[in-house]
């Protein structure tokens, strides 16, 4: 449908600006042309890269949405645990697969900390309408520091849609409806329920 399709280009057209404005330097890279440890931007991230040690990792998956129009998003805990120093980091993975012969799919990190802000960030887009502004379109998003983003935005027919990305350059994203975006909430506060059977972020030696 018409609308369907200028929804889509609008919420394209943002997501290939945020990416080319994100594109790494060769700095960000060792010779080989993998990110190193120090630029990763989550302590998950930082503690899976590290050399040398025996890591134990622990995951779970909560469940996932399917996507309007294909692909979806799956969300689980993880814990990850230095096996010799006892060290431990958790947090939430949400993986999200496009559909297509391809079937690409990425998967983002949200440390233990910064889940109560994804939430509130979750129920703020969800929230957002027309209201917003007098111009004719709108669209609200919300990032996490490991490259997970959700948006909800206006479409041609008035309604309003949601979408989330994962990774920046060559991410991936799905389209959702705003009532699938409240079960995506769901699955990322049960993970962080999870989490905190474990005992949340108590005990866990901080990582810089």
């Amino acid at each position: 449908m018409r609308w369907m399709g200028a929804a889509m280009l609008m919420l394209l057209v943002v997501t290939a600006c945020h990416r080319s404005a994100q594109v790494k330097t060769d700095s960000d890279t060792n010779a080989a042309g993998v990110a190193s440890a120090d630029t990763k931007k989550t302590k998950l991230e930082r503690f899976a890269a590290r050399h040398g040690v025996a890591l134990v990792r622990g995951f779970t998956e909560i469940g996932s949405v399917p996507g309007a129009y294909g692909g979806a998003v799956h969300v689980g805990a993880s814990e990850l645990t230095n096996v010799s120093s006892g060290e431990k980091e958790r947090g939430i993975w949400i993986r999200v697969k496009e559909s297509g012969s391809l079937e690409r799919e990425n998967t983002s990190s949200i440390d233990y900390d910064e889940i109560d802000f994804l939430l509130a960030g979750i129920d703020y887009v969800s929230k957002t309408d027309a209201s917003v502004t007098k111009l004719n379109n709108w669209q609200a998003d919300y990032a996490t520091r490991g490259d997970f983003r959700v948006s909800t935005f206006s479409s041609g027919d008035g309604s309003t849609m949601a979408a989330v990305v994962s990774g920046q350059i060559g991410g991936t994203q799905i389209f959702l409806a705003r009532d699938d975006l409240a079960r995506v909430r769901g699955m990322i506060a049960g993970a962080k329920n999870t989490l905190d059977v474990l005992g949340g972020s108590d005990g866990v030696k901080k990582t810089k």
